[in-house]
């Protein structure tokens, strides 16, 4: 399959317009707090009050074979900084669709910093493309096992 359909596939054409775009989000799981929800979570659950919807998820620690690709992928935007945010942990991998979302996602990212500082603590922990090719590079690469006739039956 050409891992370029994945994004076209998550999409509904005509539903949201042409600003609609689907990213992915990589972060790092680490042991959970002894109270209250993780971190993690609560900044995914504050994307998701931001317009982000989300279309696809799960768990998985990366291999190094697929690290090696994540951080070539996003190292054409951030140099050699690309590998060295790379978990080695579990991740939590999300495919998340909005207005912007990939060109306006540090743009979301700081609002909800703004609110809950202690969620900055998290940025350490995660990647994301910033730039529509790379999202379309990672969405082909982390979700390659969904396919047109799948995404029909949703």
């Amino acid at each position: 399959m050409d891992k370029t359909n994945v994004v076209s596939c998550l999409s509904v054409p005509g539903l949201h317009g042409s600003a609609w775009q689907t990213t992915c989000l990589l972060i790092a799981v680490n042991a959970p707090p002894l109270s209250g929800a993780p971190l993690h979570l609560e900044l995914l659950e504050r994307l998701l009050g931001r317009g982000c919807h989300l279309v696809a998820g799960r768990m998985s620690l990366l291999d190094p074979e697929q690290r090696r690709h994540i951080a070539e992928t996003l190292m054409s935007s951030r140099g050699e900084e690309g590998w060295s945010h790379l978990p080695a942990a579990p991740c939590l991998i999300v495919a998340l669709q909005g207005k912007a979302v990939v060109t306006s996602f540090n743009s979301i990212l700081e609002s909800i910093y703004k609110e809950r500082t202690d969620l900055e603590q998290v940025r350490d922990m995660m990647l994301y493309p910033e730039t529509q090719k790379e999202a379309e590079q990672l969405m082909g690469f982390l979700f390659e096992d969904l396919s047109t006739e799948k995404c029909q039956t949703i």
